[in-house]
């Protein structure tokens, strides 16, 4: 199994209650959530569908994954 390791920034919302969580080396990898554990869940879920969209589609923006992709490891600065 191919792990992979993606950098995320957690941050509280400046505007309303909530938190904002991002992969900056994913284009379009972003999401809020109540707290910073659903706002990194989300994200999770953003992810894996930007990578399934990618594998369909054959976009040549993203980072390159293993179609059998299983675990996502995130290091977090909040």
């Amino acid at each position: 199994m191919q792990k992979y390791i993606y950098p995320i920034i957690v941050k509280p919302l400046e505007d309303q209650e909530g938190y904002y969580a991002e992969c900056p080396v994913i284009q379009g990898a972003h999401t809020i959530g109540a707290t910073p554990e659903e706002a990194i869940d989300n994200l999770k879920d953003a992810i894996k569908a930007i990578i399934e969209f990618k594998e369909e589609s054959s976009i040549s923006y993203l980072p390159r994954f293993n179609k059998n992709l299983k675990e996502m490891t995130f290091s977090c600065q909040i």
